[in-house]
């Protein structure tokens, strides 16, 4: 899988979220799927600015990108997470019990990207570190 996202307001790294292949090692009931939005976090100054959501937005972008027409994700059950998440479009497939706690899994399924998609968006990324992207889109730095 790809690596990470990182969002920049201001010069300065306001968050981050990784695309990876598989999550929730170990829990057979979802062994199956991939790929998986992990650790999704925007620092607290920065939240309600729609940092979350666009790092959201471009994983989501990233995946169908690379030929994934789903993508998982799992959120504490109950925690203030699931609703934004479901604004987003995501919706939930399954309660679990994973790592001592109860929890959430969700899917969204992706639009295919045409091979033209991509384009249409002016998106500049420079590779920063092994994994690490930092995006400016249409001239925002925003991922």
């Amino acid at each position: 899988m790809p690596g990470t996202l990182v969002a920049v307001a201001q010069g300065a790294p306001v968050g981050a979220v990784c695309l990876v292949e598989h999550d929730m090692p170990g829990h057979e009931a979802v062994a199956g799927m991939s790929p998986w939005i992990n650790g999704l976090y925007v620092a607290q100054p920065a939240r309600r600015h729609g940092h979350g959501a666009l790092l959201v937005s471009r994983c989501e972008t990233w995946a169908a990108a690379l030929g994934h027409h789903a993508l998982y994700l799992y959120t504490e059950r109950g925690s203030a997470a699931e609703q934004p998440y479901k604004r987003l479009g995501w919706r939930i497939i399954r309660y679990e019990r994973y790592d001592g706690m109860d929890v959430t899994v969700m899917r969204k399924n992706l639009s295919p990207v045409p091979p033209a998609g991509p384009a249409k968006i002016t998106l500049a990324c420079k590779r920063r570190q092994k994994g690490v992207l930092i995006c400016r889109i249409d001239g925002r730095q925003a991922c």
